[in-house]
């Protein structure tokens, strides 16, 4: 069993929450994080366009699981007979 996960969120030790599948609390630090863009989007004059690419993200590394899953190679098909090409008035 995985110990007690009650003080990484906001939640006063006289509550019982369990209806998670509706709406879940947010753990103290996405919060936080939410404060922190909400302060940050109230000033936005002190935003530069630099700002968008310093402040965002980088993604991790790929994990290396080993070499890549072979393939064999695809077979040459025969080509396909050309399409007929319908002329004169169309209907009945």
């Amino acid at each position: 069993m995985i110990p007690s996960q009650r003080p990484l969120f906001d939640i006063s030790d006289d509550v019982a929450y369990f209806n998670c599948a509706y709406m879940g609390p947010f753990l103290k630090t996405v919060r936080a994080a939410g404060h922190k863009g909400i302060d940050r989007k109230s000033l936005p004059w002190t935003v530069s366009p630099a700002d968008f690419l310093s402040e965002s993200e980088k993604a991790p590394p790929p994990i290396k699981t080993g070499p890549p899953p072979f393939y064999p190679p695809l077979t040459r098909m025969s080509p396909s007979p050309p399409c007929p090409i319908i002329t004169g008035p169309m209907g009945p």
